[in-house]
């Protein structure tokens, strides 16, 4: 089980930030913990080879892993032994090939020390030392040798010294040392050395260097057992000839002109009597045989195809059939007959959703109904709260529905007008915004979906407006938007009634889909913010702020239904 993170960047000029992968590596994620980086307007970056730098914020030091390249794909893992703390970690992706190199991509993300790595802390720490060669360090034996050779006398070191008890042990005085008279000297043994030398060469001996070597035979012996031990399969020797050869010959009549005459083997054996017995032994035709029999032919491991090569030709006279039934297959002209639609239709079908009821059984079309209580609602022009006195359970249909809030639900208050409150119902509003474009809240019942899309922001409105509203904050810049018409004194983006039950962050995109930063909304006093991570506010041109995006936002509201829209 690995904890890959896959991002996907696109190779560009235009200025970077640095993008949060908003993710957490712990130093007990041994051997599990990676990255997969996807370059969108690439396919082939074989030609490249991959690196990432590591720069660890609060440790202050840095650490460069090798990665791998699959297609447009790199892939870099992440030594969680460098976890030493709870930190956040900078990463810079680089490609270099023979002939150019990029530096292509910045993001962060966070690591942290599990709770059952923190008695090591200080071991991992260690590893985030630079020079660590340059430290003025001992071990802890070499402390302990050093230490035992101190004395307390005046602390220096006298093992190497020698004393005069010691030397008594192993040396002779002057006085002990006997009379040398009548002694060998080097010269004299020298001259006795040389003598006998001389007189050895005078006797005719040899150097031991200069015996010939004797004949070894043993890697020929090796080859002749070899062959000998060789199955010759296709050389079974058939001598059935040669027995009706040698039975003619024992047929034969034995007369004088056909007795045997054996001086040409006596003359041999004479010359090999008469040989010396120095003569270097001669192996030449024992190896040309060798040799020959070596190189000759195994014809018994000739590989035979022939039937190979039959059946291959069977198979290519062989009619080529269909090997499936293509009868039961459906055609497109078939499944458009059948009113079928394709996956690229289906996904831009957005059916309007309506409210209906039928007796007790209000539907939502496309989705669910709901069996109402079975005494007939209440009706009225308008919100029942307020106006319409009732007991808990009841229900109430609103036939204006200027609001949105087609169906109401008695919640409180028995005997009392109030206590009301939306069951069902749909409204939407679109807020224009100072800096140009606007943002969509739409409101289902008890979740609001809202909508940044193609947002353009203006650079004049932003540097004309309050610096509370743009201004820079750490690495960050954060632009806060106001809108057009303003509906409270606190300039609100979220009106009333659409405002969620906590304070979240999204993405935010710019169009050619680049991470740029964050949606922040803040739930007290329904304000939007753009956070625009690791650049400076001076350098933010233009072109940076169009078309920006956001992905799906969807979040529950706990506010009651609103009684009046922007």
């Amino acid at each position: 089980m690995k904890k890959l993170v896959r991002t996907n960047l696109t190779n560009t000029p235009s200025r970077r930030g640095t993008k949060d992968l908003n993710i957490q590596f712990y130093s007990h994620d041994k051997n599990n913990a990676g990255f997969e980086f996807v370059v969108k307007n690439e396919t082939d970056l074989s030609q490249y080879t991959a690196k990432v730098l590591f720069k660890f914020r609060d440790s202050n030091s840095t650490w460069q892993a090798n990665g791998t390249i699959e297609g447009n794909v790199v892939k870099v893992s992440f030594n969680t032994d460098l976890i030493a703390r709870c930190e956040e970690v900078l990463g810079f992706l680089f490609l270099d090939s023979d002939s150019d190199s990029l530096d292509i991509f910045k993001f962060k993300f966070n690591v942290v020390l599990s709770e059952i790595d923190k008695g090591e802390a200080e071991k991992r720490r260690i590893k985030h030392v630079e020079n660590i060669e340059s430290l003025d360090v001992v071990t802890r034996a070499e402390l302990k040798d050093y230490l035992a050779k101190l004395q307390i006398s005046g602390g220096v070191d006298l093992s190497n010294y020698l004393t005069i008890t010691e030397a008594e042990k192993i040396y002779a005085t002057k006085n002990e040392i006997p009379s040398i008279n009548g002694f060998a000297t080097t010269s004299d043994i020298t001259e006795a050395k040389k003598s006998v030398i001389e007189e050895i060469k005078n006797l005719g001996y040899a150097k031991t260097t200069e015996v010939p070597a004797a004949y070894n035979d043993s890697a020929l012996s090796e080859r002749v057992s070899d062959l000998e031990k060789k199955v010759d399969k296709d050389t079974v020797y058939d001598d059935s000839d040669l027995k009706n050869r040698v039975k003619a010959l024992e047929d034969r009549p034995t007369t004088a002109s056909t007795s045997y005459d054996d001086s040409e083997v006596k003359k041999r054996l004479t010359d090999l009597e008469g040989r010396p017995t120095g003569t270097t032994y001669n192996d030449k035709p024992l190896r040309d045989r060798v040799s020959a029999l070596e190189n000759k032919q195994d014809n018994d491991t000739v590989y035979d195809d022939s039937e190979l090569a039959g059946r291959v030709t069977n198979l290519e006279n062989r009619n080529n059939q269909p090997t499936v039934d293509s009868t039961k297959f459906v055609t497109n002209k078939a499944l458009t007959a059948m009113n079928f639609v394709s996956k690229d239709e289906l996904n831009i079908l957005k059916p309007n959703q309506t409210l209906s009821l039928n007796n007790n059984t209000l539907s939502i079309s496309g989705g669910n109904n709901v069996e109402l209580p079975t005494s007939k609602p209440l009706t009225g022009s308008g919100t029942p709260e307020g106006k319409v006195i009732a007991n808990p359970g009841d229900t109430y249909v609103n036939s204006n529905v200027s609001l949105g809030d087609y169906y109401y639900y008695k919640e409180r208050n028995p005997g009392k007008n109030t206590g009301w409150k939306v069951l069902y119902g749909s409204m939407g509003v679109n807020i224009n915004l100072t800096t140009g474009g606007r943002i969509r809240f739409a409101r289902e019942n008890y979740f609001v979906n809202v909508s940044i899309t193609d947002l353009t922001i203006s650079l004049e409105a932003l540097n004309s407006g309050q610096g509370r509203d743009f201004y820079q904050e750490g690495e960050n810049v954060v632009i806060r938007f106001i809108p057009t018409k303003k509906f409270d004194a606190r300039e609100s983006i979220i009106p009333q009634g659409f405002r969620p039950s906590g304070n979240f962050l999204v993405p935010a995109y710019s169009k050619s889909g680049d991470s740029i930063g964050l949606f922040k909304f803040e739930q007290t006093y329904g304000i939007v913010k753009l956070i625009l991570n690791d650049i400076n506010k001076d350098s933010i041109t233009s072109e940076m702020l169009k078309g920006i995006n956001s992905g799906l936002i969807v979040y529950p509201t706990q506010e009651a239904w609103m009684t009046k829209l922007p």
